[in-house]
């Protein structure tokens, strides 16, 4: 079975064209959480299980107003999935609220699924516990037991997000870098092959006159 690249707005019987342009668009969209399923046509008979998990989780958040759904064929968006570094399929990824995407590594199976989707909807804090890592958990406990830890637990995330976002930062820089230096040495191969073609032509043009004025 072979997904089409719809996508699954609300209600999973009104499915809308999944194109570069709406994806861009839905996932960027700051009122919206979204779940998106990676695939490629050849993924073989792997894929057939989950395509069909799927589609029934599809079924089963048709009354969902905070979950938007789709599917994307990496084969006919290659360029798309890249830019997301989805490098292998399958493989789900949600968008919190036009944030950064997370890589959603349960289960692909329909209880799994569910189980995340409700944790969207009730997200986990310190009051309730129910849908939290078992990490946050151990980290809830700590915290309600340390209340010290509190203001040190902050510091020390807030820097460590700020390293993240520095190295980011570098890193983009680095492949702009990459990249301008990439793009003035082909403008400057292209011209040099421009230049060339140029005396060739004008050579063609000399033979063929000299070819003329040799038989009068």
């Amino acid at each position: 079975m072979k997904l089409l690249p719809l996508l699954f707005v609300g209600v999973f019987a009104v499915p809308k064209s999944l194109t570069t342009d709406n994806f861009n668009e839905l996932i960027h969209d700051t009122s919206k959480n979204v779940m998106i399923y990676f695939y490629r046509a050849d993924c073989g008979e792997s894929c057939a299980e989950i395509e069909s998990v799927w589609e029934d989780f599809g079924r089963l958040m048709k009354k969902s107003d905070k979950l938007t759904i789709g599917s994307m064929d990496c084969e006919s968006h290659e360029s798309l999935c890249v830019s997301l570094s989805v490098q292998t399929t399958p493989i789900v990824l949600f968008f919190e609220h036009g944030k950064q995407p997370i890589k959603y590594t349960d289960k692909l199976d329909l209880e799994s699924l569910h189980d995340y989707a409700k944790s969207i909807n009730n997200p986990c804090s310190f009051e309730n516990d129910t849908y939290c890592t078992e990490n946050l958990k151990v980290l809830i406990n700590e915290l309600k037991t340390y209340p010290h830890r509190v203001d040190v637990g902050i510091k020390m995330w807030k820097k460590k997000i700020q390293d993240h976002q520095k190295e980011q930062d570098d890193a983009l820089d680095s492949m702009r870098r990459t990249y301008d230096a990439l793009r003035t040495k082909i403008a400057q191969q292209t011209s040099d092959l421009e230049q060339k073609i140029e005396i060739a032509i004008q050579a063609a043009d000399y033979h063929s006159e000299k070819k003329i004025h040799d038989e009068l």
